[in-house]
């Protein structure tokens, strides 16, 4: 719904960010380069694309991410029955060729926790009576089907956003990522 100049900007930061990654560099510096080679193009027409970059990196069970405007990212860990944010500060891409964009670390040791990114759409969903999805209902949801493949827990979602959106109108692209962490056989982790 956003249009074809929106296509077109998703299609070029795709395109800088798959050739930057090709290249040895930190999470922060991969989005900071894509971001001065994106402003370039968008500085003077406002236009402008959020994005959460992740890496997992394996040596240390960690994820390490750069936020650029986009909404935080899950950990849901259902053995604890938990749910942590990962925030960070970043502004979208496209907006200031000079800003540079800090990288955040987290641990991601445990099999089964799951690694949730969405677009506000999911959240915001209403359903016929204005009554938003929202996060504390999604949560439930992560926590609820934890144990499911990563596939079937974004095909759930999915499902239930329609189900709960019913005759209302989809106000906002929903787009969302699902990552479950598993067992690594070659390691015995």
């Amino acid at each position: 719904g956003h249009g074809i100049s929106a296509a077109l900007l998703m299609a070029s930061v795709r395109a800088a960010l798959r050739a930057r990654v090709a290249q040895a560099g930190s999470p922060a510096e991969v989005i900071s380069e894509v971001n001065r080679l994106i402003s370039s193009d968008t500085e003077e027409t406002g236009h402008f694309m959020t994005l959460f970059y992740v890496e997992f990196d394996a040596a240390h069970n960690a994820l390490r991410w750069v936020r650029a405007g986009h909404e935080p990212a899950w950990l849901i860990d259902a053995k604890t029955g938990s749910a942590e944010q990962l925030k960070g500060e970043g502004m979208a891409v496209g907006v200031d060729a000079h800003c540079e964009y800090p990288e955040y670390t987290h641990v991601f040791p445990r099999n089964g926790q799951i690694l949730f990114i969405g677009t506000d759409g999911v959240s915001d969903t209403c359903n016929p009576e204005g009554e938003r999805f929202g996060t504390d209902r999604l949560i439930g949801l992560l926590l609820k089907w934890s144990s499911l493949p990563s596939a079937e827990i974004a095909d759930r979602i999915i499902s239930s956003l329609a189900e709960f959106r019913g005759a209302a109108k989809q106000e906002d692209d929903v787009t969302l990522v699902v990552i479950q962490k598993k067992n690594d056989r070659r390691s015995g982790q």
